[in-house]
């Protein structure tokens, strides 16, 4: 499709999902217009109506994400609808497959090169996982209790690492959960102030 036709085009696209989802949930234009108004941004029954219909070229972030969540659907699967179609136009002229475009909209895709936000974020909350995962062995009693004590350990040591390097990068940490926040704060590793 030409560059100019692109925007409308991937409105249409995100319209079409719109209806699938809108559709499969049994939701009147009129039920979802009304879920749109409770989450606070009105989106007319005739907006939307406009929408599915192609009379309406374009589609505001704010009004994506409001309707993404009136359809309890992630903005992503609207945007580049995975496991719905064999390609998406990701952007002019480039004709991928969703989870390709997902993946690139998401974060996911660069495996080399700088390091993004989103890939701190991803290494935190797997080393959390991790504390985690040992906590549940030691409490359940699945094999040695010192062999988890272990792990939990060096997964704890992994998660104030990857925190650390977060501060260093200048990026807000999440919050801990109060025994993890007392762990990290006993090895002098807070920064108060970057704590979000």
């Amino acid at each position: 499709m030409p560059q100019s036709d692109w925007p409308a085009g991937l409105t249409s696209a995100i319209a079409a999902e719109m209806r699938r989802y809108r559709l499969s949930r049994k939701y009147s234009a009129k039920e979802l217009a009304d879920r749109c108004v409770k989450l606070g941004l009105p989106v007319s029954r005739s907006t939307l109506a406009d929408l599915e219909n192609g009379r309406r070229a374009s589609l505001t972030v704010p009004e994506l994400l409001i309707i993404a969540r009136a359809l309890d659907v992630p903005p992503v699967q609207l945007v580049y609808p995975v496991g719905h179609v064999d390609a998406v136009e990701a952007l002019p002229g480039q004709n991928v497959p969703p989870w390709t475009a997902a993946k690139w909209l998401t974060g996911e895709d660069i495996e080399s090169g700088p390091q993004r936000p989103t890939d701190y974020f991803r290494r935190h909350d797997a080393a959390e996982a991790k504390v985690l995962q040992a906590e549940i062995g030691m409490t359940e009693g699945n094999g040695s209790a010192e062999i988890w004590q272990e792990a939990r350990e060096r997964s704890i040591d992994r998660l104030l690492n990857i925190r650390k390097s977060m501060r260093q990068a200048g990026l807000l940490t999440p919050q801990l959960r109060p025994d993890l926040a007392k762990i990290e704060a006993e090895r002098g590793q807070v920064n108060d102030a970057t704590e979000s």
